[in-house]
């Protein structure tokens, strides 16, 4: 539905920041319905304040093209973490503590309440390892609300958005879904850190097909983890855990006896990703400044791809900037955009969205400059008058 950006933010001089800038596709512009999604993301997104959900800076419009600019979380996926699967590193410890973190998040979501202090009902509804980002600093962060309700339309068809194999049995019939919906989502990526493999290729999970992460996993898995598994797979939104917190609750005693923390996700992260993280750091310090003066734009999906893969693209995917993008709002600042070259099938999901690299200038400019001249010629009338005044007395 959206395209995502990688932008250079010059709200103050000096310290300049990475965001993403998340905008609707131009094909897709003009339709009411996804209009309606982008914004209720946006709405949502302007309300969540949590250390594991990804920070929404602003969300505007200019001219025909509404935009969302968010936190970059420089890391990779969970699924790519999950790809590289070894008990040795993703222990049973470490998986607990991720979807701690996440359980946390979605608590924060699911308690979400209007100014007048009236519960939203907000619902994720697309719980996965694509949506989960590890920092290379140890941060579990929650992305994309993009198919995310509050108050839920129950003739609303979005499962086609989502992940298959992660969504709840209720979801993946169209019917209504609350926030233990998400509880089973969240179920089934634990099941999957634990077990390192994922229980599905299907739109959903059968709940009765379900062998607790013990039996499945080549390494002893703590019985408290599959008793929480299997509650939060439970085949009744009635058998789950009744909120993200309670879910939270039960990790949180495991770790308590097999202790894991953020620490322990950031050596996690520099052993399996050490060499990437070095050559993407080297990368994202070279997009932050000027080269001739001119700017740069890469594949955004090569820096998401194997190491081997970014390597080899990191020359031939670049291209000059030829094209603005949003204007951020009231800071005014710039995005520049370029249409990178595709990269290779290999290297993609087929069900990523467009995301291009890009960096920003300042765009000083580009302010608004209607304020100053209407205080300059207020000033001058009040001196007349003043003048006057004097004059006449």
């Amino acid at each position: 539905m959206g395209q995502v950006f990688l932008a250079r933010d010059h709200a103050m001089p000096g310290a300049d920041r990475l965001v993403v800038i998340k905008r609707i596709r131009s094909d897709l512009a003009r339709d009411p319905h996804f209009v309606r999604l982008f914004l209720d993301e946006a709405r949502i997104n302007l309300r969540l304040s949590h250390p594991n959900i990804a920070y929404t800076f602003e969300v505007g419009q200019v001219e025909s093209d509404y935009f969302i600019a968010m936190e970059f979380v420089h890391g990779e996926n969970l699924r790519r973490l999950l790809t590289r699967h070894d008990p040795s590193v993703l222990t049973p410890s470490i998986a607990c503590l991720i979807a701690s973190r996440v359980a946390g998040a979605l608590h924060h979501a699911h308690g979400l309440a209007d100014t007048e202090g009236k519960p939203l009902h907000v619902v994720h509804r697309d719980v996965n390892p694509h949506n989960i980002r590890v920092s290379y600093e140890g941060t579990v962060k929650v992305l994309d609300f993009g198919i995310a309700r509050a108050h839920p339309d129950p003739d609303d068809a979005e499962v086609e958005a989502s992940r298959v194999g992660y969504v709840s049995p209720e979801q993946a019939a169209g019917g209504p879904v609350d926030l233990r919906s998400d509880i089973f989502s969240l179920g089934v990526v634990l099941h999957e850190m634990l077990a390192g493999v994922k229980l599905s290729s299907g739109r959903t999970v059968a709940p009765a097909q379900i062998a607790p992460p013990s039996r499945m996993a080549d390494h002893p898995v703590p019985a408290a983890l599959d008793e929480i598994v299997m509650t939060a797979l439970a085949a009744e939104p009635d058998g789950r855990f009744p909120s993200a917190r309670a879910m939270q609750e039960s990790l949180d005693r495991v770790l308590h006896e097999r202790p894991a923390n953020d620490t322990d996700l950031r050596l996690l992260m520099a052993t399996v990703f050490g060499e990437a993280l070095s050559r993407k750091s080297q990368f994202l310090e070279g997009l932050r400044r000027k080269v001739s003066g001119e700017y740069r734009a890469i594949d955004f999906a090569q820096l998401e791809a194997t190491k081997e893969t970014f390597v080899g693209a990191s020359r031939d995917h670049q291209t000059p900037v030829t094209r603005p993008g949003p204007d951020l709002g009231a800071r005014a600042a710039s995005v520049d955009v370029a249409a990178a070259r595709p990269a290779s099938p290999a290297s993609l999901h087929a069900s990523e969205p467009e995301v291009v690299l890009s960096a920003t200038k300042p765009a000083a400019d580009a302010r608004p400059r209607w304020p100053l001249a209407l205080l300059v010629a207020g000033a001058a009338l009040a001196i007349a008058a003043a003048v006057v005044f004097c004059l006449l007395s």
